[in-house]
């Protein structure tokens, strides 16, 4: 299956994840056709991380958050602010959803807001150049306003969340021990189950021992 399903529709194999280095090396070059998204809330957490060791206790509480502020801007992210009320019914009221904006980058981030701390800083650069290696090596994955542009999510709660459905509750059971083969087995036929692929993978061997069968009778 070469993702192509006619009529112009095409599927798109995508990788939503944080961070860690071990993705781009072990993951990345068994999809070399994936988009790869770091997930934008993990780099604003670097972010906001890197803000408080520049900026540190309650007299530099304002300027820790003004950098946050920038940097959800730089990435496309619409910062908390009063909406559109909303009527949710008889009673209740909601605010409107505003939708992210279609913009922003991990390159905008370096030029719009880390680079410049650089220049301006007295403490905390050790942090800040570590926090703008990490943009850099993340590049390839924070275009994010070309991928809200497409429809991609670039959230990664989905698939985070994953290893509870998909091996915690199947693996993780009183009583249970495994081994890493074991383990493994047990996992690949989980993922066929929640993937929808049961019955298509088990009528291989059908389809496979079918000819033999036919002859023999």
């Amino acid at each position: 299956m070469d993702g192509n399903y006619g009529d112009g529709l095409t599927a798109q194999v995508t990788l939503c994840t944080d961070g860690i280095d071990w993705i781009a090396e072990h993951v990345l070059p068994l999809f070399p056709d994936a988009v790869m998204v770091l997930d934008p809330f993990h780099v604003v957490e670097q972010v906001a991380d890197t803000s408080a060791k520049l900026h540190p206790g309650k007299k530099g509480k304002a300027a820790a958050k003004r950098i946050v502020k920038d940097g959800r801007k730089a990435l496309g992210m619409r910062n908390r602010r009063q909406r559109t009320k909303v009527r949710g019914g008889p009673v209740r009221e909601r605010y409107q959803r505003k939708a992210s904006a279609r913009e922003g980058s991990g390159q905008r981030l370096l030029d719009d807001v880390l680079l410049p701390l650089l220049r301006t800083v007295r403490r905390g650069k050790k942090r800040l150049l570590q926090l703008i290696a990490y943009v850099q090596r993340n590049l390839y994955r924070t275009h994010y306003g070309e991928l809200r542009a497409r429809g991609f999510k670039i959230g990664s709660g989905a698939m985070e969340s994953l290893h509870r459905t998909g091996s915690q509750v199947r693996l993780k059971r009183a009583g249970c021990h495994w081994t890493e083969t074991a383990s493994q087995a047990i996992l690949n036929l989980r993922m066929l189950g929640l993937s929808g692929r049961w019955e298509d993978f088990w009528s291989q061997a059908a389809e496979i021992h079918l000819p033999a069968l036919m002859r023999g009778s």
